[in-house]
């Protein structure tokens, strides 16, 4: 028999100890639901992103508010101050809202980055509030493996419990003919992942801090896992990395940036072993774990010389942007730890996660921090160019002469600047640069996020560049096998066949009161309109970057061969054309069907957008 009232009680006794995490937890939830369910496409709302940036903050909000909660425990704080922590708590949840800008959701390694910074933070306050001193190791490091088992459990039983009820969903919705939309999947994961975790994690935290204060016998466990399972990959890695340097060093090369990413990944690894293993390092009885523990951070200094000469070389010629300074920051970190830890005789590792913290913190706010700094250091390098290229004079921006010509990776140079100023509602600083007519013109494309009509504010030098042969492409199905071949209609109702239109068109349509049903594209997302509703909407990013994918492989794979017989084929203006089979360029969902005849798409910078596109519906 379920015992529901001892569930019950301590249901209550954790929500009355954990009553802001809980809280943060729910909202999010409820916050993700409105975003999804009832936020109109078309609303000012939706643009915005507000439901899914307070929903962010939800998230963020949670490990914030349990590192609040543990400090409080821990130290015996006083109510008032705790109330105090909660302010501040919504304060900073608050101050981080209001600085992200909507654009920021088109450019992920930002938006990534910007949430994944203050994330990891609060994850680190929880590692270390209850228990800082350095007399404490002990404690710390049963304190933390406490909490990351429970955290893992929690994690266990979330997956358990949407695997069961989403199936359980999908058994009803096969067996007794409903049809559930895919919303209701991410409604039922957003609920168990957000509010039962975080309720569960916090039922296994103890009422008593004295629980960790009791010695306890080491879990062999964690010495065969990180043994049999984190050395031998540590291992591949260190021989993969010292096989790299190596030939660099032999063959004099300048190594590749991409060097960072690998060199990051062996020392996270090296370094959740190392902590894991803590309490028996210096075991003899253990040799592998014992000469890991002795000599992993001799063999990492030579590799994070590796590090800093492969992010120098990328940021002195373009700039710093907020990855390559998060790696430089990274890097720095465990130089420090290295260092520290091979010099240090008492190895205290409650040092880690502070000294992570701290760098992090500091480099997430301020002028000097890698968001501020690299928007500065970006502008700085946009009007070095345009000085460069005279299109800059005084302050103010200048046309090219008629004799004047601008290299083709200069104006690219200044694109991808612009495109990067623009994804971080920064684009304004060029403000002061242009004339009165320009700052409206200005205003309208930050408006409508036309990075076109940015462009032309800089003369045609720069905005025909976005018409080069590298930037435009035609995909195009084999037109026999999709036209003379019979469509499935089985589950479908009506076929209509269709061609976009821009958004400029479909205002026209509607003044015109056309009973069309549209078919608009903005980027790379559909959307298909009938009398101002939209009656569908789809996004076609993933699919356009996985066949172009596809085919930059197969080029690369024929280069290789020397018998290059590519289907990409260069026409007059340089528009590359790419032929695929019908099946490749269509979309199947459960109430539509996409055949695409044709899509053309230029790339603009790092992103691809939908010029025209022609094809079949079926709904």
């Amino acid at each position: 028999m379920i015992p529901f009232n001892k569930i019950a009680a301590n249901l209550r006794t954790t929500v009355t100890r954990f009553p802001e995490p809980i809280i943060a937890s729910v909202l999010a939830f409820i916050f993700l639901i409105i975003s999804i369910h009832f936020v109109k496409d078309n609303s000012i709302v939706k643009r915005e992103y507000i439901f899914a940036k307070l929903t962010l903050e939800g998230i963020s909000g949670i490990s914030l508010f349990f590192s609040f909660n543990l400090l409080a425990f821990a130290k015996k704080i006083s109510a008032p101050t705790r109330l105090g922590l909660i302010l501040l708590g919504f304060s900073v949840l608050g101050l981080h809202f209001y600085s992200i800008t909507p654009s920021m959701f088109d450019a992920e390694s930002i938006f990534i980055s910007r949430f994944l910074i203050f994330i990891v933070c609060f994850h680190l306050l929880v590692s270390f509030v209850p228990f800082s001193n350095a007399a404490q190791v002990g404690i710390f490091w049963r304190y933390n493996f406490y909490l990351l088992s429970t955290f893992l459990q929690s994690v266990l039983f979330s997956i358990s419990l949407f695997i069961g009820f989403s199936s359980a969903l999908w058994a009803i919705g096969h067996l007794f003919g409903f049809h559930f939309s895919e919303n209701y999947y991410v409604d039922i994961a957003a609920f168990i992942f957000l509010v039962f975790n975080t309720i569960y994690f916090a039922m296994g935290i103890p009422e008593s801090f004295a629980y960790f204060k009791e010695e306890k016998s080491f879990y062999q466990g964690i010495r065969i896992f990180v043994q049999y399972i984190l050395l031998p990959i540590i291992a591949i890695y260190m021989f993969i990395l010292y096989a790299y340097m190596f030939k660099m060093l032999l063959t004099h090369h300048i190594p590749n940036g991409w060097v960072c990413i690998p060199i990051l990944i062996f020392a996270g690894i090296g370094t959740l072993a190392y902590l894991l293993i803590y309490p028996i390092r210096n075991d003899t009885q253990h040799r592998m774990v014992f000469l890991f523990s002795k000599y992993f951070f001799y063999i990492l200094l030579p590799l994070l010389s590796l590090l800093f000469i492969a992010i120098i070389k990328r940021i002195l010629p373009y700039g710093i942007t907020e990855d390559r300074y998060l790696v430089v920051v990274l890097g720095l970190w465990l130089l420090i730890i290295s260092v520290y830890i091979i010099l240090s005789k008492r190895d205290n590792i409650i040092v880690v996660p502070i000294s992570l913290f701290l760098l992090l913190a500091v480099s997430a706010i301020g002028p000097w921090g890698m968001f501020q700094l690299s928007i500065q250091n970006q502008f700085n390098r946009l009007e070095r160019s345009l000085k460069r290229n005279q299109l800059l004079v005084n302050n103010k921006l200048q046309a090219l002469g008629e004799k004047q010509k601008i290299q083709p990776n200069e104006a690219a140079s200044i694109r991808s600047i612009l495109w990067y100023l623009n994804k971080r509602g920064e684009i304004g600083r060029i403000h002061s640069w242009l004339s009165e007519n320009d700052k409206m013109k200005l205003k309208k494309a930050i408006e409508d996020n036309d990075m076109h009509l940015i462009h032309v504010l800089f003369g045609s030098g720069i905005a025909e560049g976005n018409l080069s042969a590298d930037f435009q492409y035609i995909l195009q199905a084999n037109r026999r096998m999709l036209v003379n071949r019979p469509l499935m209609v089985n589950g479908f109702h009506h076929l209509l066949e269709f061609e976009t239109i821009t958004s400029n068109d479909y205002m026209s349509y509607i003044k015109q009161d056309s009973n069309e049903i549209l078919c608009v594209a903005d980027q790379q997302t559909l959307y298909f309109i009938h009398q101002q509703d939209t009656m569908l909407q789809c996004s076609i990013k993933s699919r356009i970057d996985e066949l172009l994918h596809q085919q930059w492989q197969k080029d690369s794979i024929e280069l290789k061969s020397t018998a290059l017989q590519s289907s990409i084929q260069l026409m007059n203006q340089g528009i590359r054309v790419i032929d695929f089979t019908a099946d490749s360029l269509q979309l199947k969902e459960k109430n539509f069907n996409l055949f695409f005849q044709s899509v053309e798409l230029r790339q603009q910078d790092s992103i691809y957008l939908i010029d025209r596109m022609n094809g079949w519906l079926l709904y």
